[in-house]
């Protein structure tokens, strides 16, 4: 899993942002032109345009804080991950120094305390099958004798159990970890819905709010198409590809830089 802040999230909430800035840096000015047109005064034009900068704002904040916070639980995931495997290779270890006593001792003991075959190395299958192992030899309670020195399933099992208690509680921690940033997943991509449906909203309101004062320029820039709500180019994107085109032979229309409108998008 990736532990970054998604390029698409962040090109949706620099929208969301861009679209809520345009409203406040030139409301003052719209509503004198808007003034009058479908009965509305400068002062309703003024509190209907804060209306729609202030849901928009909520619901991109919202998409942003739910990013950031899926982002921040994935973040220590390589970490986190390292050291599991790391206590892994511990109790493997352990697992064959043990299989090789055991063997050493009678070639018919390490399929009875469940040492025989190939050790895996998936964590959570070396995590069962030294469970298993250690169950074993500890319901045993069984004495061997080897080169002179008494050496007692007991033993065994003791050297086991504290790699395997450790690798397990590595397991558990990653999975809760798992299961939180599940949780958090599912909150940012219905954020994501929320936003997706405001932004649509928002947006084609302004583009006609601002195409009834006669700023088309304006209602170019905030006419929410495919590419900007879906994250696939954000305001900077678009700014330079305004920016190469100044000076060409022919102009750059709507449909020159950017796709058709979101309603194109069913």
């Amino acid at each position: 899993m990736s532990n970054k802040v998604g390029k698409t999230v962040v090109n949706r909430v620099d929208w969301g942002r861009w679209i809520v800035s345009s409203i406040h840096v030139h409301k003052n000015r719209l509503v004198v032109l808007l003034a009058g047109l479908m009965a509305l005064s400068e002062d309703d034009w003024g509190r209907f345009m804060i209306g729609q900068a202030s849901a928009l704002d909520k619901v991109t904040e919202g998409l942003w804080v739910a990013e950031m916070e899926l982002a921040r639980e994935r973040a220590d995931d390589p970490t986190h991950r390292t050291e599991r495997d790391k206590r892994m290779a511990v109790l493997v270890e352990v697992l064959v120094r043990v299989r090789s006593l055991l063997e050493s001792i009678d070639p018919g003991l390490a399929p009875r305390f469940g040492l025989d075959g190939v050790i895996s190395r998936v964590p959570r299958e070396v995590e069962v099958f030294g469970r298993n192992v250690l169950e074993n030899l500890q319901e045993s309670n069984l004495t061997y004798d080897v080169m002179g020195f008494a050496i007692s399933t007991a033993d065994m099992a003791a050297q086991i159990e504290g790699p395997y208690r450790a690798l397990q509680e590595k397991l558990m921690m990653l999975k809760n970890e798992d299961r939180k940033a599940e949780d958090l997943l599912i909150l940012r991509d219905r954020k994501l819905e929320e936003w997706t449906r405001v932004y649509h909203v928002v947006a084609g309101l302004m583009e006609n709010i601002y195409r009834m004062a006669g700023e088309d320029e304006l209602a170019r820039r905030v006419r929410p198409t495919i590419a900007r709500s879906s994250g696939t180019v954000g305001p900077e994107d678009e700014k330079e590809a305004d920016e190469k085109s100044e000076g060409s032979e022919q102009p750059a229309g709507d449909g020159a830089l950017f796709d058709g409108p979101v309603g194109a998008d069913a």
